[in-house]
């Protein structure tokens, strides 16, 4: 057999690759959707209509992707005692309210009843409130409205704060989850514009992505196997890796956290060099490299995805962030920040705390923030919790166990 001429050697090459990558996907579309088969053709219409990433999260399917340039979450889970479907959009929400089924036992979260406008929907569902003067203003005919829609069974609970709006449902709606959960973004969508004219709104940072269209991006492979084809033809060699870096990779942030993170573009992760001297040196005892960046199992998932930034902006102002389960689940400036550093949770029990008081039902590790080096007792150490986050205060930060 005589040899192959170079555009035959190119179309195998391009052809293995083709059905390499249709194996692959093949491969990672059933893991993605193990044990969600009735809902794949619903969860795939929520991707594309999110124009999002839908990647799985423990057992949990996730798409993560935006609605009128606003970050959205939808979570589907078939795990007990979690609910079936919950929906994340951020908004500038200062206050908080939850909706919640009429004698339903409260356990956690605001405890001051209110009235809607609606007297039979108040009969089916108590709505409660940290600051009621507020939360008058808001519940007017229109959002009583949006809360009947977005309120659609006795299984549903609805909150409202810490700058999100989130709708949760004890069981994954069926049949039609995907026209289910969409009519519910429109409400939310709603939701968050009323909460944007509340006093205080515009102390509340809230995350918008804009998503440049795919056309361009897919012209760009297509003329990227041409020029590959004709480089085998000519016999050329491959050109060399252009020199250029991802902005988000030269500032520190991984890209898929810096769409997390409002304004990323202004900020960095600490170098080696802005971390205090005397903090690098204890992390460099523990053998831990000094950086703006730390990895952590923050959520308790283990999904090997979750990191925590000590930011710097051009003014050297400093920010704390914690992205955590595909989410940002803490984003705080402080005046100093010396160094951040990860507290595996199983040393919870090792540290001394101030007024022996320990933190509870925390869901991973925790974040030790130094304030000021000098100090011992200017450390807290910030864990998340399944409601949000909470802190405690070693009595020495010198003496934490990072390992």
């Amino acid at each position: 057999m005589g040899t192959h001429s170079p555009l035959q050697i190119a179309l195998l090459i391009v052809g293995g690759l083709a059905a390499i990558g249709v194996v692959i996907t093949y491969l990672r579309t059933r893991m993605t959707f193990s044990g969600y088969e009735e809902i794949i053709g619903d969860i795939r219409k929520l991707g594309s209509s999110l124009r999002g990433e839908v990647f799985r999260d423990g057992s949990d399917v996730v798409i993560s992707g935006t609605w009128e340039k606003n970050l959205v979450v939808v979570r589907f889970s078939n795990q007990e005692n979690t609910p079936g479907l919950n929906i994340r959009m951020p908004a500038a929400a200062s206050f908080q309210i939850s909706v919640t089924a009429a004698g339903t036992p409260v356990t956690e979260g605001p405890r001051t009843p209110v009235k809607t406008t609606d007297e039979m929907f108040d009969a089916r569902f108590t709505t409660r409130t940290d600051q009621p003067t507020h939360a008058r203003m808001l519940l007017n005919k229109q959002v009583t409205a949006i809360l009947q829609k977005l309120a659609c069974s006795k299984n549903t609970y609805i909150a409202i704060g810490a700058g999100a709006i989130e709708q949760s449902e004890l069981v994954i709606p069926s049949p039609n989850a995907a026209q289910h959960v969409l009519e519910h973004l429109k409400s939310l969508a709603a939701l968050a514009a009323s909460l944007r004219n509340m006093p205080g709104a515009e102390n509340v940072k809230v995350v918008t992505i804009e998503r440049e269209r795919h056309v361009a991006a897919r012209l760009a492979m297509v003329l990227g196997v041409m020029v590959a084809i004709g480089a085998v033809v000519a016999a050329l060699q491959v050109p060399p890796a252009p020199t250029g870096a991802n902005e988000s990779l030269n500032n520190g942030i991984m890209p898929t956290d810096a769409n997390l993170i409002a304004e990323a573009p202004a900020w960095h992760a600490a170098a080696a060099s802005e971390i205090d001297g005397s903090g690098a040196e204890m992390l460099r005892s523990n053998g831990i490299q000094a950086s703006g960046r730390v990895e952590g199992d923050y959520s308790g998932t283990a999904n090997g995805q979750d990191a925590a930034y000590l930011l710097i902006n051009a003014e050297n102002k400093r920010r704390v962030v914690i992205i955590a389960g595909h989410q940002n689940r803490y984003d705080s400036r402080f005046p100093t920040v010396s160094m951040i550093a990860r507290i595996p949770k199983e040393a919870i029990g090792s540290i001394q705390w101030m007024n022996d008081k320990a933190p509870k039902d925390v869901l991973g590790d925790g974040l030790l923030i130094v304030r000021e080096p000098d100090k011992p007792e200017s450390g807290v150490v910030v864990f998340l919790t399944q409601d949000g986050m909470t802190s405690a205060s070693p009595k020495s930060w010198h003496d934490v166990t990072l390992k």
